[in-house]
């Protein structure tokens, strides 16, 4: 399993501090780790996101700002979930019928421990987060027509 590790930092023009005007240092980084599936290649991605302060302000007891880096959202906060790794559950369970204790199976061969639980909790927030969102959109502009049309035929029988 490879690892990646992308680094979030304040612009050179954003290093100073709002306060005094100051050069801004790094205190410290939070790291957040999320998982990044690629068919048949699992790496993880760590994103290190660094905290900025101001050295003048804490000489002169000045109360200066803490500044963090900004870094991309997370699919689910606190999770190590990460877009693609939903997208790919959701894909092997609901277009390949892919039961999730295989999935779970398959991910312990790659040296991965996501129990069925994790997974069946991903495909429920990914539902509510981005198809439902999709479903509701779809939902409000079928309801602004005069007019829908269906075709209700089933199984490509027709009867005659």
């Amino acid at each position: 399993m490879s690892s990646e590790t992308i680094t979030h930092r304040l612009a050179d023009t954003e290093a100073f501090c709002p306060c005094c005007n100051g050069t801004l240092h790094e205190m410290s980084k939070e790291v957040h780790r999320e998982l990044k599936i690629i068919p048949a290649q699992v790496s993880v991605v760590e994103n290190v996101q660094f905290v900025y302060g101001c050295r003048f302000c804490e000489r002169n007891d000045t109360r200066g700002p803490v500044i963090t880096a900004s870094m991309p959202a997370q699919a689910f906060p606190g999770s190590i979930a990460s877009p693609s790794a939903v997208a790919y559950v959701m894909t092997q369970k609901y277009v390949d019928s892919q039961p999730l204790y295989r999935q779970e199976q398959q991910f312990q061969r790659l040296g991965i421990n996501l129990s069925r639980q994790t997974l069946a909790n991903w495909m429920i927030a990914g539902a509510e987060r981005w198809i439902g969102a999709l479903y509701g959109h779809l939902h409000t502009r079928l309801l602004e027509q005069d007019i829908a049309y269906a075709d209700e035929t089933t199984s490509g029988r027709r009867s005659c």
